[in-house]
């Protein structure tokens, strides 16, 4: 089973991700964190500092996972279509790169098994990696709800404590 948990940064996917890793119910999923972090210690810019380079890295980075065989990341195809179209409208990557990551998100979005959608609840918190420009925050989040409208995905949204997103998720998933 292949899981997503998706959303603007800040809502609290990874803390989610954690929280669920402690849970003997989901044993046997691989646990997949945050993945930008990976490209930002490579020397990478990320969010609002994206490139082409960038852009195609993530979207790889969810090619890659979509071969395994159980896992829940907290992040998917989806994210990384937004982010690019994001960065694409602010004329820091290329065309090419946001028809890269639209075609990826055609062929990948239909192999998760379920994705869960974190809407913008909490106030950004500084963590060495998410960007706290709520203006940009807005954006994404914009970007995320006209994308899963126009792919027609199917997404469970998540709201509350995380413990009351974690219930409604193994709701989901254990059922």
């Amino acid at each position: 089973m292949k899981i997503a948990i998706t959303g603007t940064q800040g809502t609290g996917k990874s803390t989610l991700l954690n929280h669920l890793r402690e849970d003997k119910a989901l044993e046997g999923y691989e646990f997949i964190g945050e993945q930008t972090k990976m490209i930002k210690d490579k020397g990478f810019g990320i969010n609002q500092e994206g490139s082409n380079l960038t852009q195609v890295l993530s979207v790889n980075v969810h090619l890659d996972n979509i071969f395994k065989p159980k896992y829940i990341t907290d992040r998917c195809i989806l994210d990384s279509l937004v982010y690019t179209r994001w960065l694409q409208m602010d004329e820091k990557v290329g065309d090419w790169a946001l028809i890269y990551a639209m075609g990826m998100a055609e062929e990948l979005l239909p192999k998760y098994d379920h994705i869960f959608y974190i809407p913008v609840e909490i106030p950004l918190v500084e963590n060495g990696l998410r960007d706290t420009d709520e203006d940009f925050q807005a954006d994404i989040e914009y970007l995320f709800e006209e994308y899963i409208k126009q792919y027609k995905i199917k997404v469970h949204r998540l709201t509350g404590s995380v413990e009351e997103r974690a219930k409604e998720f193994k709701k989901v998933i254990l059922s």
